[in-house]
C-alpha cells in the first residue's frame, strides 16, 4: 500500500483550482472583448450615418443601417415613428437643405447605446417650416443616442438646436405675456 503525500495531494489541487480560474478568466476575457467589438461596430454604424447622410442615398442607407422595426423619436412629435412616417419629414428636410453635412464632435458608448453629439452646417435653399429659401448659411449642434439590437438601429433620438436655426433664418420669438414670475 502506497503512502499518501498531502504536500503533492495539495500541488494537486491548487493546480486544479488554477486551471479553474484561469479558464473562468479566459471565458471572461472572451465576453469582454466580444462587448468591445459590438460597442466599437455600433459606434461605426452611427457615425456611418451621419457621415453618409445625403439626399442621394438616405433610403438605401437607411435601409442598410436600421432595423426594419425601428423607430424614430424626433420632437415635437412625442409618438415614434417607423420608416415610412419618417421619410416624408427627411424628405421635406433635404428639400430645404440638399447639401447638408453633419460632424461628429463626440461619441460614447454605453451597453447597446451610442450617443453622439453631432454639428450640422448646410444652406437654406428650400421652404423650411413655412419660411421661404434665404440661401444663408447655417449651422446647429444636435443630441442623437441609438439603441442597437442585431448590429443595426433599432431606435434613434434625436433633439436639435431648432430654436438657433429659427434665429439663424430671421424669425424672433416673442412671449405673449410673462407672469410675475418670469415664467
Amino acid at each position: 500500500m502506497t503512502k499518501r503525500n498531502p504536500i503533492a495531494w495539495g500541488l494537486l489541487l491548487l493546480g486544479f483550482a488554477a486551471g479553474c480560474v484561469g479558464r473562468q478568466a479566459a471565458d471572461e476575457l472572451a465576453a469582454l472583448r466580444a462587448r468591445a467589438d459590438t460597442t466599437e461596430r455600433n459606434k461605426a454604424v452611427a457615425r456611418r450615418w451621419f457621415c453618409e447622410l445625403s439626399r442621394g442615398n438616405f433610403e438605401p442607407l437607411y435601409n442598410d443601417l436600421f432595423h426594419p422595426d425601428s423607430r424614430q423619436y424626433i420632437p415635437p412629435d412625442a409618438k415614434p415613428l417607423g420608416f415610412e412616417e419618417y421619410k416624408p419629414l427627411a424628405k421635406r428636410m433635404y428639400e430645404a437643405f440638399p447639401r447638408i453635412t453633419h460632424s461628429v464632435k463626440d461619441i460614447f458608448t454605453e451597453g447597446d447605446r451610442v450617443a453622439a453629439v453631432i454639428h450640422v452646417h448646410t444652406k437654406h435653399e428650400g421652404e423650411f417650416a413655412g419660411i421661404p429659401a434665404t440661401d444663408r448659411n447655417l449651422e446647429w449642434t444636435a443630441i442623437a443616442v441609438f439603441r442597437f439590437m442585431d448590429g443595426r438601429i433599432m431606435e434613434r433620438w434625436e433633439i436639435g438646436d431648432i430654436l438657433g436655426l429659427y434665429e439663424q433664418l430671421g424669425l424672433e420669438l416673442k412671449p405673449d405675456a410673462v407672469d410675475s414670475e418670469g415664467f
